[in-house]
């Protein structure tokens, strides 16, 4: 086994899409002050890279900054921030909708297996400007070895009744490293043995010559 080979197994994986909806977007937006759109991990447990959405705002005279976190779920609605479930503000000018990342600000933000989460986005000042870009259809496209979904589940915030299911089905891309990417399982742990069989035995040669 090469050195290379060797190295390849301990790599650690880049960061991939796991799931996205934007391949079936409407040419339309919608949104409140706060709007949500839901998602669920596969069996694997996963860190969070960023979260991508398709955004712009209503004509309401001045820039309008939005702030994105990741919620739990409580029963088909969001229902707290989690850890470090905070994520970057985007500032939005101008109707046209445009992609727009939203990254984790601190510490790693886990995300556990067969697990709904949410994505909530908030204007500040509860300006009701936000244009969130929607999907026309609840499909969405997991590439393989991913099998995440992303909900029918979709929701806005009207205080000061809480969250209420909203008429649109919002589109997002997530991004996201498995957790244990770049650590041999256990089927390579023999190949990783042998590899370093083969370097030292190469090593001795070297220094008997």
């Amino acid at each position: 086994m090469a050195l290379g080979a060797l190295t390849a197994l301990s790599a650690p994986a880049s960061a991939g899409l796991v799931v996205e909806n934007t391949s079936f977007a409407d040419t339309n937006g919608a949104g409140n002050a706060q709007s949500a759109m839901s998602f669920t991990t596969d069996s694997a447990d996963y860190r969070l890279d960023r979260v991508v959405a398709v955004l712009g705002e209503l004509n309401i005279g001045a820039d309008l900054t939005v702030t994105g976190r990741i919620f739990s779920d409580a029963g088909g609605v969001p229902g707290s921030v989690v850890a470090n479930g905070t994520l970057s503000q985007v500032t939005l000018s101008g109707f046209a909708q445009t992609p727009r990342d939203f990254l984790p600000q601190s510490g790693v933000l886990s995300l556990l297996a067969d697990t709904t989460y949410w994505l909530v986005l908030e204007s500040l000042g509860g300006i009701n400007g936000l244009l969130w870009q929607r999907a026309v259809s609840a499909d969405e496209r997991s590439p393989a070895p991913y099998a995440w979904t992303i909900g029918d589940d979709h929701a806005f915030f009207s205080s000061p009744d809480g969250w209420a299911s909203a008429a649109s089905i919002y589109t997002l891309e997530v991004y996201a490293t498995a957790d244990g990417a770049g650590i041999p399982s256990p089927a390579t742990i023999p190949l990783l043995l042998l590899g370093l069989g083969v370097l030292g035995q190469a090593y001795r040669r070297r220094s008997a010559t």
